[in-house]
């Protein structure tokens, strides 16, 4: 743990990339709203909090006052962080292990197009406006560049060590 100083509490991982949380509560004539927000850096100033603080301010401000919709289909276009939140559900599908034993969904599915074609998913290690980014993993494994998905075909399963050396592959 690092404390700036101004004594706001940030975390670091063992890499030294530090994370910024931040939540806002946003209050008018009896509506709350509340929005999350989360950066990552090389250093705290690569966290610019003031600029994550008027976003998250901004998002709960614009939470107030919200109507439900009725139920049917709808187009939507989603916030890029709002994408990779939702595409952490799915990570587990693209575990080696997973598709080996059956349990994903992608298994026997290498090579095939498991999403709309014009879809990608790249993981990149230093990507600089990215979520995480981290140039080893929790095993200690170099991340590196590579597409989960390529236009819309699943290309890489992700190996830790144990399952790599059980189907004679390289962690990833």
């Amino acid at each position: 743990f690092l404390y700036d100083g101004r004594g706001v509490l940030q975390l670091t991982d063992a890499t030294g990339y530090h994370c910024l949380r931040m939540t806002v509560i946003a209050k008018r004539e009896g509506d709350t709203e509340l929005a999350n927000a989360c950066r990552y850096g090389r250093n705290l100033e690569g966290t610019a909090p003031e600029e994550l603080a008027e976003q998250t301010a901004r998002e709960a401000i614009a939470g107030l006052s919200g109507r439900s919709l009725p139920s049917g289909s709808y187009p939507v276009i989603l916030k890029n962080a709002v994408v990779a939140e939702l595409l952490e559900a799915y990570l587990l599908a693209f575990y080696g292990s997973r598709l080996a034993d059956g349990t994903s969904c992608l298994s026997g599915k290498e090579g095939e197009p498991v999403a709309a074609g014009a879809l990608s998913i790249r993981e990149l290690p230093e990507l600089p406006e990215g979520r995480v980014s981290r140039r080893i993993d929790d095993e200690g494994t170099p991340v590196s560049e590579k597409y989960l998905v390529r236009d819309g075909l699943l290309e890489q399963p992700l190996f830790n060590r144990k399952s790599a050396g059980e189907q004679g592959k390289k962690s990833t």
